[in-house]
């Protein structure tokens, strides 16, 4: 049984970058330091803003909380689909985390 599509999201849109990096890299003219923070970037978002998204669904209905971080969510992937530079993609790979 696979798990709801609410818990599969961060893991997915983790998976999304963490494959393709040599890619992402010539593309975007990275360095492999600079690489390693498109993941993390990701991850420290990501964490720090678990439990705000948590009290803002006490506050507000969690399904208004949840419409609006897939929004949110949906809305930075895309960007990062047309990013050029390197500060873009690590700006909008911290926001897609905060969705």
């Amino acid at each position: 049984m696979s798990p709801p599509l609410p818990f599969s999201l961060p893991s997915f849109a983790s998976f999304l970058v963490t494959t393709p990096p040599p890619q992402i890299a010539t593309a975007v003219g990275m360095t492999p330091t600079e690489l390693i923070w498109i993941v993390n970037a990701y991850a420290l978002v990501l964490a720090a803003t678990l439990l705000t998204g948590g009290r803002l669904a006490d506050i507000w209905s969690s399904k208004w909380v949840f419409i609006i971080g897939f929004f949110a969510l949906g809305t930075f992937s895309l960007g990062l689909g047309f990013v050029k530079n390197k500060v873009g993609l690590l700006l909008l790979r911290a926001l897609s985390a905060a969705g």
